[in-house]
């Protein structure tokens, strides 16, 4: 589904500002929510547009993903992500259309809770979730140590889980890109993805492209 809404640079620029405040300053997932945000924001998008669908408002939803968690911690966050995102973005001017359909995204994009996932953002959303878990295991093993406390057996079988899950929702694609490569080639593709939408849409800029180059070179 498309939105035909098109934010200008204002807009865009101070929900950029707002969020990564947000997500540097989060309390539960720490150094690691930044990246994992830019990295789903751009999956999410090149799969959208790949698909015929949506890539701006994949792009949003993956921005806004775990807007929830970030705020209100990681209980129930795909709806008090919902909740906070529908009244960021309408602050911001977004139209009623592109409010819901961000929102519908963030209610289904978590692999532990069923639902179902009927727009081709929503599924792309929640695969390029599921995906960067896999791109950035190290960060999900920080969380079980530092935020969870759990010993090195707990925090195994809590990663595990949660690749499991994540797997479980990810798209063909998205799975063959963790079969068949190894880290490195998910840097590669990071890279092909970042040029593939400086190819679709116009150059990102601010905060947010400065944050891609770091992602890149990481």
């Amino acid at each position: 589904m498309s939105s035909d809404f098109d934010p200008d640079e204002s807009i865009q620029d101070r929900l950029s500002a707002i969020l990564f405040s947000i997500y540097r300053e989060n309390r539960f997932y720490g150094p690691t929510l930044v990246l994992h945000i830019s990295y789903v924001a751009v999956f999410a998008a090149v799969a959208a547009t790949e698909l015929g669908g949506d890539g701006r408002l994949a792009y949003l939803a993956g921005l806004l993903h775990d807007i929830g968690a970030a705020m209100k911690g990681p209980k129930d966050h795909h709806q008090t992500g919902a909740e906070i995102a529908g009244k960021m973005l309408r602050g911001l001017g977004y139209p009623k259309e592109t409010i819901e359909q961000v929102k519908q995204c963030l209610l289904v994009h978590r692999g532990s809770i069923a639902s179902e996932r009927i727009t081709i953002e929503a599924r792309c959303v929640a695969s390029a979730d599921g995906f960067v878990h896999f791109f950035r295991v190290a960060d999900l093993f920080w969380v079980a140590f530092v935020k969870l406390g759990l010993d090195a057996s707990d925090a195994g079988e809590w990663v595990g889980k949660k690749l499991q899950r994540s797997w479980n929702k990810m798209l063909p694609q998205h799975r063959a890109m963790v079969a068949s490569q190894g880290r490195a080639g998910m840097k590669g593709n990071l890279a092909l993805a970042l040029d593939q939408w400086d190819k679709d849409f116009p150059p990102i800029t601010g905060e947010i492209g400065s944050l891609y180059i770091r992602a890149c070179e990481r």
